[in-house]
């Protein structure tokens, strides 16, 4: 995070702009993506795992595709907004509709 910036709330990282296919937890911001096959699941993890940078977790189920970016110690910055946003990016470029009520603690 850089010089002067604060951490993000939980609240504010969901309310933020682009933000709306994510929920926050205690423990990260995740969302679910619906995926009618494993094949079309796996392409988003292949489109994430391509993108580089820090990976956040993957969950591949038959059903979909579950996405947790960690929170850091220090809580929510800048960075961890852009990964979640190229995440929802890439599943909306494969045609994955996100489900935030899928999104359980």
């Amino acid at each position: 995070m850089g010089t002067g910036q604060r951490p993000l709330t939980a609240r504010e990282l969901q309310l933020a702009d682009g933000m709306d296919d994510w929920r926050a937890l205690g423990w990260g911001a995740v969302a679910w993506f619906e995926a009618p096959s494993l094949r079309s699941g796996a392409a988003l993890v292949r489109a994430v795992a391509d993108a580089g940078g820090r990976l956040p977790d993957l969950d591949l189920r038959p059903g979909g595709v579950r996405v947790q970016v960690r929170r850091p110690p220090e809580g929510y910055g800048p960075d961890d907004l852009e990964q979640a946003r190229a995440v929802s990016a890439a599943a909306a470029r494969l045609g994955l509709r996100a489900d935030p009520a899928g999104v359980q603690d």
